[in-house]
């Protein structure tokens, strides 16, 4: 069976489901229709006993309302029979007593039909099989581990929000073990309460359960599956329920892409039968490959992408509209940044052009336009009185990019993207040595040797023996003696555990041979999963990417603006700006005392954006600080004295290899 067939005999499916949510509409109805039916049955027998004590008794008609009325009381209630006046004839009190006798029958069928729907509603809530009744709700389509960190992202971007947001969650997984797990990770994540979250049981891309979870009235939908042909399917599936609104919904759903082959069915399967693209989409290979060399470049770099792509400290806003905004009309990013007290303004979103970012003397934000900013949450912002920033320093040399003896050790799916990736950013002359670990090996593609050697990049490739230890990897280190290692992982494995084991003896073995040698070498890892975040980065001070919890902090903060997928596109690419880690004795003289307008405004002047600092400490560097504070605490200008080992993280264009 192709895959186009598959999709098929899937998308015939779906409808089936439908027509099965229909039938439990149907049913779900029906106990409301008895329970009417029921009531109508009484009025008609009230009707009817009071019409034959009337004909009986040779009465008037007003007292047919009147024997109505006993008969209502004798039904609904049993001892009224016994209150009768005792004047009453025979025959009435034989009348009352079958009006009695029917309201036993009609209070147990009530009672009966009341108590059936009671514990058929509680059972569809234990079940999690009730309807989700909210409106521009987050629904998460698979539980896993990414769809803890996707919920604690959530939960931390609706902390400050002014009332509950909700999150709906659909696995097939029982919803009470869902809801236990949820509860015990994440009760005590500061902002835990202000998220109500509900769990769902129900499978992912069946149209029923899909419909069960609102998608319609979502806000967003975030798919997240393991597997690219589930991702697809469940495309497929929402876009065919969100396709049936009007153009206008803003209903969206976000997914990753485990495969680059994968990418153009996903694409066909997010598309709505007016030809919109109902899905965001990141293609998770390219990005990692991205983030990777980028990081193998730039020690610390990870620690960065981590916090801009989270919603802890501070995080990119595409700012729709502010009040303070026509204040800042005509201006460029740099003479913007000369007066943002809470934020660091990045670029300008255009109608005509999307995402912008470019030189900041030359980048203008004008009326109609979004500014783009780095900021720690996204209140109003706070202007100075009189712009600051004036204080220019001579530039310094530009930055040389020499040439580099790089090692990849793991000939994995990312390994090509890697290479391609890595290539950009080499000089001529540089070496490349390519490692097959056997683990799960992947061909280098002609494409990538045709790369590698336009670029005049040496492609060398070797193979560590089976069984390998710390030998056999001393002497590898020896013959090639790398400037920088990338460990990649093998993401084909149905055991993520295992191949991060793997990948930590790997890096036990590569850093007891730079202690002992006092080697320089840098490492950058990939890991699978968040848990062993720890254990990995207890071994040393080397870069690790945590290749799922990525793409979970991208989908998440895609899931709260969809714009800003363009914007962690162009960070990510090696055209234009991107995110680097530079020496801060490019920019300021080393032990001088600036306030930090000072610091953006050097930076500014080499066409680049200043978005925090890494300090270097005793011993290797503290954490990264983005968007640092320019006052203390009572409104007096911060001053920062920079040393030589310092950095600044900015975004600027691609270092250019000099000749």
């Amino acid at each position: 069976m192709t895959g186009g067939q598959g999709l098929n005999q899937d998308h015939r499916g779906d409808w089936k489901s439908r027509l099965k949510y229909r039938a439990d509409n149907i049913m779900s109805q029906g106990m409301t229709s008895k329970i009417i039916l029921l009531f109508v049955v009484l009025l008609f027998f009230i009707i009817i006993m009071g019409v034959i004590a009337t004909l009986l008794l040779r009465e008037t008609g007003g007292f047919t309302l009147w024997s109505m009325w006993e008969t209502l009381l004798s039904t609904l209630d049993t001892g009224n029979l016994g209150a009768l006046d005792n004047q009453v004839k025979p025959v009435f009190l034989v009348l009352m007593l079958i009006a009695t006798l029917f309201g036993l029958f009609f209070m147990a069928l009530l009672i009966g039909l009341v108590s059936d729907g009671i514990a058929k509603k509680m059972n569809e809530l234990a079940k999690g099989r009730s309807r989700v009744l909210e409106q521009d709700h987050t629904v998460i389509l698979g539980y896993n581990d990414n769809a803890l960190i996707i919920l604690r992202e959530l939960i931390e971007a609706n902390r400050n929000q002014p009332k509950k947001q909700a999150v709906t969650v659909l696995d097939e997984m029982d919803v009470s073990l869902m809801g236990d797990e949820i509860r015990g990770r994440l009760r005590n994540v500061d902002g835990y309460k202000n998220t109500k979250i509900i769990c769902r049981k129900g499978i992912i891309h069946d149209f029923a359960d899909l419909e069960m979870c609102s998608i319609r009235s979502a806000k967003s939908v975030i798919i997240n599956t393991l597997s690219d042909f589930d991702t697809t399917k469940a495309i497929l599936a929402c876009t065919r329920i969100i396709g049936e609104e009007s153009e206008s919904t803003e209903t969206y759903a976000v997914a990753v892409i485990y495969e680059q082959d994968n990418e153009a069915t996903a694409l066909i399967a997010g598309t709505d039968r007016n030809d919109g693209l109902r899905v965001e989409m990141l293609s998770l290979q390219k990005t990692l490959a991205r983030i990777i060399v980028h990081t193998s470049r730039q020690p610390g770099l990870s620690l960065v992408f981590t916090e801009v792509f989270s919603f802890l400290g501070s995080e990119f806003y595409i700012i729709d509209r502010d009040e303070l905004y026509p204040k800042l009309y005509h201006k460029s990013v740099r003479e913007i940044n000369h007066v943002l007290n809470n934020a660091i303004a990045i670029g300008v979103w255009k109608k005509e052009r999307g995402i912008v970012i470019d030189a900041p003397d030359k980048n203008m934000f004008e009326e109609g336009d979004r500014l783009i900013v780095l900021q720690s949450d996204d209140d109003p912002f706070v202007l100075e009185s009189e712009a600051y920033g004036a204080d220019l320093y001579d530039i310094r040399d530009q930055i040389r990019i020499e040439r580099n003896n790089c090692m990849l050790i793991g000939i994995h799916r990312l390994a090509n993207d890697v290479l391609c990736e890595e290539v950009s950013y080499l000089q001529r002359g540089s070496r490349i040595i390519a490692v097959d670990d056997n683990n799960g090996k992947k061909e280098i593609s002609q494409k990538t040797r045709e790369a590698l050697l336009e670029k005049g990049v040496e492609l060398v490739e070797t193979k560590l023996p089976e069984g390998y230890g710390k030998e056999e990897i001393g002497r590898l280190l020896e013959t090639y003696q790398p400037e920088s290692i990338i460990v990649l992982t093998n993401h084909e494995t149905d055991t993520p555990e295992k191949e991060d084991e793997h990948s930590l003896k790997m890096l036990l073995y590569l850093r007891e041979y730079r202690h002992f040698k006092q080697a320089g070498f840098r490492i950058t890892s990939e890991i699978h999963m968040a848990r062993n975040q720890r254990l990995v980065a207890a071994t040393g001070e080397d870069d690790f990417i945590i290749s799922r919890h990525m793409a979970s902090l991208l989908m998440a903060q895609i899931a709260q603006k969809k714009e800003i997928t363009g914007l962690f596109q162009e960070l990510l690419t090696s055209d234009g700006y991107e995110i680097y880690i530079k020496e801060c004795r490019h920019y300021v003289p080393t032990d001088e005392r600036m306030h930090l307008y000072a610091v953006i405004d050097a930076v500014a002047q080499r066409n680049e954006i200043f978005i925090g600092y890494r300090r270097k400490n005793a011993e290797s560097y503290d954490a990264p600080v983005l968007n640092p504070p320019k006052r203390d605490q009572s409104g007096a200008l911060l001053e920062y004295t920079f040393s030589e080992g310092d950095f600044f993280v900015v975004i600027a264009e691609e270092m250019r290899i000099l000749a």
